[in-house]
This record gives structure tokens, sequence and C-alpha cells, in this order.
């Protein structure tokens, strides 16, 4: 059985803080946070929570989360191939 993940990357968070200013295509973008609107502005900081694609690490980062949710379902990883995991009952 194989499958793929709609946006993968966005579903595993991020081992350190990265902050990164915020892009031309969102200034003056409004957004609400915590019950209050605030105004993204030339120059702010915006702090990365998820991986993106682009990321060095993203794909680390997603095998990992990847890893420990099939653990969670009972799957084992293969010693061989890191990317393959198997279980011993159907589900």
């Amino acid at each position: 059985m194989t499958g793929d993940v709609s946006q993968a990357f966005i579903h595993a968070d991020i081992d350190k803080p990265i902050v990164t200013q915020v892009p031309k295509s969102l200034q003056d973008l409004k957004i609400m946070y915590k019950n209050e609107f605030l105004e993204l502005k030339e120059g702010d900081g915006l702090i990365v929570l998820k991986a993106l694609y682009g990321y060095r690490m993203a794909p680390r980062l997603f095998l990992d989360h990847f890893a420990r949710v099939m653990e969670q379902l009972e799957f084992h990883r293969s010693l061989i191939d890191h990317s393959v995991f198997w279980r011993d009952q159907v589900l």
C-alpha cells in the first residue's frame, strides 16, 4: 500500500526557532490573533512554527513526525529502509 500526504511538511513542527520577515505579498494584511486584529507591516518578524517547503530540514522533520504517528498506530519501521513501515495485523 502506498499513499501521499497533502501538504506533508506543514504537519511537522520545527525543531529550532526560525524568525523571518513578513513577505511583501503579506504586508498590510490584517490577521486575527488572540481576539484582536494585527496588521503585518514591513520589517515585522514572524516566528515559523511548522516545517515549510524550501526549509532544508523539512523532509527529515516530516519523516520523524510521520514515524511517530506510525509507531502510535503500531507500525514498525524497517531497519533497512527507514521510509518503509510494516504492521503484523491488518487494519
